[in-house]
């Protein structure tokens, strides 16, 4: 009887971890919700079971984290969660959804104020997107640069970015965005004038 209780043990607790790791996904997704609903505890909640997902649940949920103390205004805290997610990016084996988690990481690393490892970070994965023929995503990584070097005060680089965005098939795809760098470098060139009316353009 005692081995029969051991064996069935074994057999609920793997039935659990399977179920969880099953159903940490949909945590991962729920968590996003709940913080853009302004729900930071229940997010909580929530990314404590998307950490069960692997390799990529443990990604998402310190990235998820990281822009919860952002939002909050805690930059200590975003910057601990940050290089966690940092520390378990190569852990992702597959290699586009690493390329794509990179690019999450990037705005993270942005945001938190090391902009120069956020532009390493998506020059290194930017030409292996092209390579790869994820043109949509290799067109992400683009506008991020461009982002990225206009967060830096590079407006010349962030110029190259957006340019090589626009020459892009994807570039459709994008245009929101890419019409808010457009802003920000009229603004940045001093041409009031034109950041006004590119804004005022963005509304209609």
């Amino acid at each position: 009887r005692g081995e029969r209780d051991a064996l069935g043990d074994k057999v609920a607790a793997s039935t659990a971890a399977t179920s969880t790791a099953a159903t940490a996904p949909l945590a991962c997704t729920r968590a996003g919700v709940l913080v853009r609903q302004g729900r930071p505890a229940s997010a909580r909640v929530q990314y404590a079971r998307c950490r069960d997902g692997g390799a990529q649940g443990a990604f998402a949920a310190a990235i998820g984290l990281a822009e919860l103390e952002w939002l909050s205004g805690d930059r200590a805290a975003a910057q601990v969660q940050t290089q966690q997610a940092r520390a378990r990016l190569a852990d992702i084996a597959a290699a586009p959804e690493r390329w794509n988690a990179s690019i999450e990481l990037a705005g993270m690393l942005v945001r938190t104020g090391d902009a120069h490892a956020a532009r390493a970070l998506l020059q290194s994965v930017a030409p292996r997107l092209q390579a790869s023929g994820l043109r949509r995503d290799a067109a992400r990584a683009r506008i991020a640069l461009a982002e990225v070097a206009l967060a830096s005060g590079d407006p010349a680089h962030a110029r190259a970015d957006a340019d090589a965005m626009r020459a892009s098939p994807m570039q459709a795809a994008w245009q929101p965005r890419l019409r808010q760098i457009e802003v920000a470098l009229a603004h940045a060139a001093g041409d009031e004038a034109e950041a006004r009316r590119r804004l005022a353009a963005l509304h209609r």
